[in-house]
């Protein structure tokens, strides 16, 4: 996130402190039903016991592994008034949702173009879609092709493969109509309210 912040030009500061005081306070996962599951296998099981012991980490886990089972367990056994989970692609965010909503019996906000949810117990959203609703500017990309003894710039190369000229590429800041720039103020104090932070990748 902090990489894709600085590409994009936004400031990002990075903070190591976690958002509550230890001890974390959470139901056992081994007392914690999710719907339409029997049981939950004892590795998920010891990983949300890591998760909620730890406040960070890493869980590593193939396709198929059950790592959204992991996810809406470490949720429910926390039982934090605000969750926002970040998925990669955005056909995942519908399908996170979905899962969400069958294991935990709740419904589940959505952040995609054009639809911007934020009253759920737990809501989902891509990392770009979120960091375009959290911009306090918009750019315009501007372009002028130049030579390529002007040593600057992308290089373009004809239909042969041979280098013809050079891009250069510069972002023109857009004022934002006063109505958006209040939404994505309210956008950043409703992210600022989150407690629980889920990356899905």
């Amino acid at each position: 996130i902090e990489d894709m912040c600085r590409k994009k030009g936004y400031k990002c500061q990075v903070t190591v402190e976690s958002p509550w005081e230890k001890p974390i306070q959470a139901l056992d996962p081994e007392t914690v039903e999710l719907h339409g599951i029997d049981e939950v296998r004892g590795n998920q099981i010891k990983m949300v016991k890591t998760g909620i012991t730890e406040f960070r980490g890493i869980w590593h886990g193939a396709v198929g592994s059950g790592k959204t089972e992991m996810m809406a367990l470490f949720i429910e056994c926390l039982k934090r008034p605000r969750t926002l989970v970040l998925q990669a692609r955005k056909h995942l965010v519908r399908q996170t949702a979905e899962r969400f909503e069958k294991r935990l019996g709740i419904e589940c906000g959505q952040i995609l173009e054009g639809q911007m949810d934020m009253t759920k117990r737990v809501t989902i959203a891509t990392v770009p879609t979120l960091l375009q609703n959290i911009a306090l500017t918009d750019y315009e990309i501007l372009r002028k092709e130049v030579p390529l003894s002007h040593g600057k710039g992308k290089i373009i190369k004809d239909d042969n493969g041979k280098p013809h000229h050079r891009v250069i590429e510069r972002r023109k800041p857009i004022p934002l109509d006063p109505e958006v720039l209040a939404f994505r103020h309210e956008v950043r104090a409703w992210l600022a309210t989150q407690r629980v932070l889920l990356i899905d990748e």
